[in-house]
């Protein structure tokens, strides 16, 4: 049954409607984030409304009316995600349930990491009223990001290894933080390669057009140099 036949079904308030859709963005941020983890789904079949996930995102919807706008919910969640599969004690990590969703300790880290997350946009907003960055200050940027993922993979990733950081979603939260440069993700061959054809926005959750007009041939040629292991020699 389709989320549409539920709705009309179960005869869902609008409210009760606004926790479902929630339910569903849980199930499709989930499985992009955390695709062989144990996780509480959506109810598959009878009332969806009688689920635990259900339950916190109803919470969720009541605990923050008013103070996160409901395109954001899908930040929201993804921040939930992102901070607690980076909390560990040893080798005990963090559960990452629904119930993470609601309570003071979800609403801390909903504004560290949207603290983050909008220092890094600003940090990468385009600078010019032409809506161009300079030449230096990509060179800049690219060379930061060469020298955090020579630290990161001690020396040259391969295409391996930004492979996988893409598909693990590293990449994703290197960008959000400001450790990589837009300019990086938009050049790199190892990244293009791992994206599954998505586009870049779709992937990165970052609208990424407003620094293609400052990729010229100079940028280009710089990346090439910079760059140059991640191209075939043959």
């Amino acid at each position: 049954m389709s989320p549409a036949e539920q709705i009309i079904k179960y005869k869902m308030t609008q409210d009760e409607i606004s926790a479902y859709k929630l339910c569903i963005l849980w199930d499709s941020i989930c499985e992009k984030e955390l695709p062989r983890y144990k996780r509480i789904k959506s109810k598959q079949t009878g009332d969806p409304r009688k689920s635990l996930l259900f339950r916190y995102c109803y919470k969720l919807l009541k605990e923050t009316r008013g103070l996160i706008e409901y395109k954001n919910y899908r930040l929201y969640i993804t921040a939930q995600i992102h901070v607690l599969r980076n909390i560990s004690d040893g080798n005990v990590h963090a559960l990452i349930e629904p119930g993470c969703l609601t309570g003071d300790g979800a609403w801390r880290r909903w504004k560290l990491w949207k603290k983050r997350y909008d220092k890094a946009k600003i940090a990468q907003a385009v600078p010019h009223s032409d809506g161009k960055s300079s030449f230096s200050q990509i060179q800049s940027a690219l060379i930061r990001t060469k020298k955090f993922l020579f630290e990161k993979f001690d020396g040259p990733p391969s295409s391996d290894q930004i492979h996988a950081a893409v598909q693990e979603f590293l990449i994703v939260k290197w960008l959000t933080l400001g450790k990589i440069s837009p300019y990086y993700v938009l050049l790199s061959p190892f990244v293009a390669n791992s994206i599954d054809k998505k586009s870049f926005e779709e992937y990165f959750m970052f609208d990424l057009s407003i620094y293609k007009s400052s990729v010229t041939d100079e940028v280009n040629n710089l990346f090439l140099k910079e760059f140059d292991y991640e191209y075939d020699k043959k």
